[in-house]
């Protein structure tokens, strides 16, 4: 199988993701550095090998874009005789989240319950200002504000103008660091990443997460499945909560491709 992922490679996610992984391995992922590159890559990999090809995509609920290119990808992978399996997830910054759920370094609670239970997260505290309600406009970018407003300086994504001396260490080096704060414990970085990869649906074959597993392409279609079926039930719940009834219809549900 070939794995088509739509991140850049070179940022800390990725990189911490492919901790659990020979690096004959990992090397071989294909990292298309923005979501609007992953169709044409697929279509080109489509071409040029009979493998089948697992997509991790975000597909955000309420993201339009995200939607279309999903569906474009559905419909490709139809008409190639069902070749492509996409795995329409939130994001990373969700999987990440609830890999460190009980690590202490998530500072909001509040925001933990409601990320890693997946809620509307319209009266999430961190939306107090306009400037971060303004950025809010998802789902995903609700994760990503939790990581910038609401977790130890290691772990958010924000210099802070310099002030962060602690920025992405979390991702990079092993616990505890030579600098650590008061309540923090020791864990490797390996262990870090195997984590990480376990709070995912599912994962490339080969981590040292995995204890061996393969993946049959029944048990890959019904995660497919799965994820799609908990991506429209977030919509739902979304859409019902959405506080601007101008902004309800833009959560379209999706479909199973297989």
């Amino acid at each position: 199988m070939i794995y088509v992922f739509e991140d850049d490679e070179r940022d800390p996610l990725p990189q911490l993701f492919i901790k659990a992984y020979d690096k004959r391995l990992s090397d071989k992922f294909i990292y298309t550095r923005g979501n609007g590159n992953v169709y044409n890559k697929v279509e080109t990999l489509l071409l040029s090998t009979d493998d089948t090809i697992v997509v991790y995509l975000d597909t955000v609920p309420g993201n339009l874009d995200t939607r279309r290119i999903y569906t474009k990808l559905s419909n490709l992978s139809v008409r190639n005789g069902n070749r492509v399996i996409v795995l329409p997830v939130i994001c990373s910054e969700y999987y990440f989240i609830k890999s460190v759920e009980y690590e202490n370094v998530i500072t909001s609670q509040d925001d933990l319950r409601i990320c890693i239970d997946r809620k509307p997260y319209f009266i999430s505290q961190l939306l107090n200002g306009e400037s971060e309600k303004k950025y809010c406009s998802s789902y995903e970018k609700y994760c990503k504000l939790i990581l910038k407003k609401a977790a130890i300086d290691c772990i958010r994504n924000s210099r802070d103008n310099g002030k962060n001396v602690y920025f992405r260490w979390y991702y990079n080096q092993d616990c505890k660091c030579g600098m650590p704060f008061e309540d923090c414990k020791d864990k490797q970085l390996a262990v870090k990443s195997m984590d990480f990869l376990n709070s995912f649906p599912c994962v490339p074959v080969g981590s040292a997460a995995m204890n061996g597993k393969v993946w049959t392409l029944d048990e890959l279609w019904n995660i497919h499945r799965n994820l799609v079926n908990e991506h429209n039930k977030l919509c739902e719940a979304l859409m019902e909560a959405e506080p601007d009834i101008n902004k309800k219809n833009m959560y379209k549900l999706i479909r199973f491709i297989a």
